[in-house]
């Protein structure tokens, strides 16, 4: 068995490369790790300043706002028409789980067939959010009227239990 031999570098071997220049790969994403912080550390400063002018002017329009404060969001522009006008709560319930549930009843004032998402609100007696729920119907006909549940899934404390629409959304259906 033979030994291999080490031949030891020559003079004129060319000098061995920085760490930088051998890792490539490492080097680049650490320096696009460092850009997207300081990029993300200056544009929260401006998210701030942008929600404190936000949060002022909105102060001013506190009495114009509480009227429209209960009423759902929409992504509709639709102002003869709203989503929310389509959707009417019924009874809120705990099931045997103890999980808050409510009845919904859609009606399609639109002229199209067309899928709804509705967020809702559990609260408790102090109107406190117990927890959130969806309920989502594809295919309302135009004048449709259907029935259909939002629930929790967190358990309701025992007492009184109340819901709130938060949004509604209305897209007319795919091919109608």
């Amino acid at each position: 068995m033979t030994t291999p031999e080490y031949a030891a570098p020559s003079p004129q071997d060319p000098k061995k490369k920085t760490w930088v220049r051998r890792h490539k790969f490492v080097t680049g994403v650490a320096g696009l790790a460092i850009v997207g912080g300081t990029i993300a550390a200056t544009s929260g400063g401006e998210q701030a300043e942008a929600e404190a002018k936000a949060s002022s002017s909105s102060a001013a329009k506190s009495s114009e706002s509480e009227s429209k404060k209960d009423e759902p969001l929409s992504v509709s522009s639709n102002k003869l028409n709203a989503p929310k006008d389509d959707v009417e709560l019924g009874d809120v319930t705990v099931d045997d789980l103890g999980t808050p549930q409510v009845d919904l009843t859609i009606t399609n004032h639109s002229s199209k067939t067309s899928d709804y998402m509705i967020d809702v609100e559990f609260l408790d007696a102090n109107g406190k959010r117990i927890d959130t729920g969806t309920a989502v119907e594809n295919a309302v006909a135009a004048d449709q009227e259907v029935d259909t549940q939002a629930g929790g899934l967190e358990q309701a404390p025992s007492g009184t239990v109340t819901a709130k629409v938060l949004t509604v959304d209305r897209f007319a259906t795919a091919g109608s």
